[in-house]
């Protein structure tokens, strides 16, 4: 056990990736990415397969069977990965404190990394704000999937009365609707809505990056 969870600090290390962006990338819970780091249990065969495709590592190295830390080094016939392959739109900014117009200019096109580009309806927005900030830096580009609906307890971005844009961990619950910072700020207050207000989600967020120019 002691070996994959310095595998996966090392990998962490090298990939420049901290542990709350791997469970973005993963889908993994952050909780369960420091029990690995913490050599508490290993991972599964089946998380193994994630957390190496996110960090663009071997599985085999990661579980602890090699010594050839990338991935095409295992078969000296593949060719190897680019991290970098493929480029999604970003657009204006959106806040991530308390609800103001979004702005839908064209901001910039980012790459994104090739596990993440299998996925369909992927947009970019300009991160503006500290709420979230244990999770999205001010000034990052978050990467969302297009979807009208979120689960309790997923990070998404959202609509307030059609045209006001914000980015929060969502709770549906029975008679309103919790969108809840992520923030050092202590400043930043969570969010309550009843039926009365217009909310419609129109992204999940997947993953992050910076902005160009970082």
């Amino acid at each position: 056990m002691k070996k994959f969870a310095e595998r996966l600090q090392v990998a962490l290390s090298i990939r420049k990736i901290k542990a709350a962006e791997l469970a973005t990338r993963t889908g993994l819970s952050q909780s369960l990415i420091s029990q690995y780091l913490n050599g508490k249990f290993d991972a599964k065969n089946d998380k193994i397969c994630a957390i190496a495709s996110a960090l663009n590592v071997s599985e085999s190295w990661l579980a602890g069977f090699t010594n050839e830390l990338d991935p095409w080094e295992d078969d000296k016939s593949m060719v190897p990965l680019k991290v970098m392959t493929n480029k999604i739109t970003a657009y204006g900014r959106i806040p991530v404190g308390i609800p103001f117009e979004a702005i839908q200019d064209l901001l910039e096109e980012v790459e994104i990394p090739s596990w993440l580009a299998e996925k369909k309806g992927l947009f970019g927005l300009k991160v503006v704000g500290d709420s979230m900030n244990k999770v999205l830096p001010d000034g990052s580009i978050a990467v969302l999937q297009k979807t009208d609906t979120l689960n309790n307890g997923e990070i998404g971005a959202i609509l307030v009365n059609g045209f006001d844009a914000t980015l929060k961990k969502f709770y549906q619950l029975t008679d309103s609707i919790v969108l809840e910072p992520l923030s050092y700020n202590p400043d930043n207050k969570t969010l309550i809505y009843t039926d009365e207000t217009e909310i419609r989600p129109i992204g999940k967020l997947v993953w992050f990056c910076a902005a160009q120019g970082w």
